[in-house]
């Protein structure tokens, strides 16, 4: 779920995703007492801080999954679309919702019927990590089917590919099976009568269920940076003036340019923040 908070134009603050599941886990875990542990993920002979701190029994994952599926599901959908409003850009939450379901089922799939409930996913986790930490993701994966579980990837495929189908259609610049599957992934879709060119990001996508236009990236960082300053200002009039006079430049720079599809959306980008501060909304 942290990985759809990226969005291979910058990603996201993926570290409140981690924080928000985080607080799942204490929320519904049962205290111990205090026992020394460490935020680092690593093999232990290289974690450099250990630390004393309360810690916190979770349940096994097959019950997490049974009790808490949609408190997860509404609070992690939440947290996804902070992660991606805090970087200026806008996600339709209903396909961050339907992302997320898809993470939970294809979590469960691998737990339940994959690994045969040989192993608890985060004993997986923590265990096999000492050898993979510094990999990428692809890598990581990849490490656990082969080396430490030796399930052949084709029964991963079979049993969660259409989940990570969808998950691809949502979020093209971030689910990357070919990383993860190479040709294994080509024959798949294949079988399921599906182009790999049908997956591919766009350039642009307005439509419901994706990133406004990838185009605007520097506009929508440029005016949330200009809203974060005016913030910081504490909304002074002398802030605010700066502020408009600024977006106003915008505005007329983008008027004298030929009316583009793009261009257009600029100019409403500038102006609609030019029209928020004017009436102090």
């Amino acid at each position: 779920m942290t990985g759809i908070a990226r969005d291979g134009e910058g990603g996201a603050h993926t570290n409140h995703v981690e924080q928000k599941f985080h607080n799942i886990l204490m929320e519904i875990g049962e205290e111990i007492g205090e026992v020394y542990g460490t935020d680092e993920i690593k093999p232990l002979e290289k974690v450099s801080d250990v630390m004393l701190g309360i810690g916190v029994k979770v349940p096994k994952f097959k019950e997490f999954l049974q009790k808490y599926r949609e408190k997860v599901i509404e609070e992690m959908t939440d947290a996804i679309y902070e992660a991606y409003k805090m970087r200026g850009k806008i996600v339709d939450k209903g396909s961050i919702k339907k992302a997320v379901e898809h993470a939970i089922e294809i979590s469960d799939k691998l737990a339940h019927n994959i690994f045969d409930d040989r192993v608890d996913p985060y004993w997986i986790a923590l265990h096999h990590y000492k050898n993979l930490y510094d990999q990428p993701p692809s890598i990581q994966l990849t490490g656990i089917f082969d080396g430490a579980l030796k399930v052949p990837r084709e029964k991963v495929l079979e049993e969660i590919g259409d989940h990570i189908i969808e998950l691809k259609k949502i979020f093209p610049n971030v689910v990357k099976p070919e990383e993860v599957y190479g040709d294994l992934w080509y024959e798949f879709l294949k079988k399921k009568g599906i182009k790999p060119k049908e997956l591919e990001p766009q350039r642009e996508k307005l439509a419901k269920g994706g990133l406004l236009s990838p185009d605007l990236t520097a506009e929508k960082l440029e005016v949330l940076s200009i809203l974060q300053a005016l913030e910081f200002a504490d909304y002074s009039e002398k802030a605010k003036e700066k502020v408009l006079q600024k977006l106003s430049e915008r505005i007329s720079e983008l008027s004298k340019k030929e009316p583009t599809r793009e261009n257009l959306l600029k100019l409403g980008l500038y102006f609609y923040a030019f029209e928020l501060i004017k009436n102090n909304r």
